[in-house]
C-alpha cells in the first residue's frame, strides 16, 4: 500500500511533478527572500551558492540528515552534545562519505567545532 509520502515522491519524479516542483520552491523562495530582506543578504546567498558548489558532497549529507529527522528515522536530541545546554541544534559532519554520523551542536560549540578543525 502506498502512503501518501510514498505518492508525492513518486509524482515528484514524474515530468510534470518535476516541474511543479521546481516552480513552486522557485516561487516560494523568492517570495520567502523578499519578505526577509535582512535575514538573507546577497553575499550571505553568494556564500551559500559558493559552499553549495564546493561541496557537493556535504550537500548530499545534509539533505540525508533533514530528511532522516523530517521521516523520524534518525531522532534529533533537545541539548548539544558538547555544552550539553537544550538549544537548537545542527548537525556536524565529521565525514561527508558518512551522512548519518553526525554530532548535534548549538551554534555556539558548532562555530568552535569549525574553528578548531580550520586551525589544526
Amino acid at each position: 500500500m502506498l502512503t501518501s509520502a510514498m505518492r508525492l515522491r513518486t509524482w515528484e519524479k514524474s515530468e510534470k511533478g518535476k516541474t511543479w516542483t521546481r516552480k513552486y520552491m522557485k516561487d516560494y523562495g523568492a517570495k520567502y527572500y523578499i519578505s526577509h530582506p535582512k535575514r538573507y543578504d546577497d553575499k550571505y546567498i553568494e556564500r551559500i551558492l559558493k559552499w553549495n558548489q564546493e561541496h557537493p558532497d556535504g550537500v548530499i549529507a545534509q539533505n540525508k540528515v533533514h530528511w532522516e529527522v523530517k521521516s523520524g528515522r534518525m531522532i534529533k536530541p533537545k541539548n548539544c552534545e558538547d555544552c550539553g545546554q537544550e538549544r537548537k541544534l545542527s548537525a556536524h559532519h565529521k565525514d561527508y562519505s558518512k551522512p548519518l554520523e553526525v554530532n548535534w551542536l548549538c551554534y555556539s560549540c558548532h562555530k568552535i567545532r569549525h574553528q578548531v578543525v580550520l586551525h589544526t
